[in-house]
């Protein structure tokens, strides 16, 4: 230990930590989809805050262009079933 600090070569134990640093490091950037909220830093909060929002804004789209697609179908139901029933009652200037 005394030849490496006269070297000026760090010590082992100081070797050791730099590698655990590195580590730790890798762990911070890479986090796990199942990580706790209170281990989080705040840029990765606010980029799942930003997640969760474009996911609600696509959600809301898919249930908006649902609703207008079963509202065209019942719409389109309905003129059939009219056109059905002028048939049946034989109400020919209605057709028309």
């Amino acid at each position: 230990m005394l030849l490496a600090s006269i070297q000026g070569l760090p010590c082992n134990e100081c070797t050791d930590l730099t590698v655990h640093v590195d580590h730790l490091i890798e762990i911070a950037q890479d986090l796990k989809p199942h990580t706790n909220y209170q281990f989080l830093g705040l840029a990765h909060l606010q980029d799942l805050a930003r997640s969760y929002a474009e996911q609600v804004k696509k959600l809301k789209l898919q249930a908006s262009n649902k609703s207008y697609k079963y509202m065209t179908a019942l719409m389109q139901l309905d003129n059939h079933n009219c056109f059905v029933m002028a048939i049946s009652e034989g109400d020919i200037p209605h057709i028309q």
